[in-house]
């Protein structure tokens, strides 16, 4: 599904395994749903429960640590400055954000790429995006097989 929005208190839309979500970042409340799992939070400070493929998650963002647990697999971290490891579907990252450069996998799919204004290409689940955050928009589209066979 393909998806289109910015970052930093520039409302988003998106349909993500063909549930759609709405909502903005930056201290703005946000809904979503994903796969069916319904999430409530904001972000800056502000902790947040949800779930994501039926793997609970809590945590805060913005220099706050998280723990969390998608498709099975748990990472902890920080975000903003702090590093981070993460594992998603078995396979392991590690990176730090604002600036700094991060490689990593998922689903086998290799990315290169940092945050905060600059560009990154990718790849998820063989579905090719490109973009950049922070007042820059990005098209994209993922997982139009799993969604569409739901």
């Amino acid at each position: 599904m393909d998806f289109t929005g910015s970052v930093l208190g520039m409302e988003f839309t998106a349909s993500v395994f063909c549930i759609d979500f709405t909502g903005s970042v930056l201290g703005m409340d946000f809904t979503g749903c994903v796969l069916g799992r319904e999430f409530t939070g904001s972000e800056l400070g502000s902790d947040f429960t949800g779930s994501v493929l039926g793997m609970d998650l809590t945590g805060s963002v913005f220099g706050m640590d998280f723990t969390s647990s998608v498709f099975g697999m748990d990472f902890t971290g920080s975000m903003f400055v702090c590093d981070f490891t993460v594992s998603l579907f078995g396979i392991d990252f590690s990176g730090s954000e604002l600036g700094s450069d991060f490689t990593g996998s998922v689903l086998g799919m290799d990315f290169t790429g940092s945050v905060f204004g600059m560009d990154f290409t990718g790849s998820v689940l063989g579905m090719v995006f490109t973009g950049s955050v922070l007042g820059v928009d990005f098209t994209g589209s993922v997982l139009v097989w799993i969604s569409q066979s739901l």
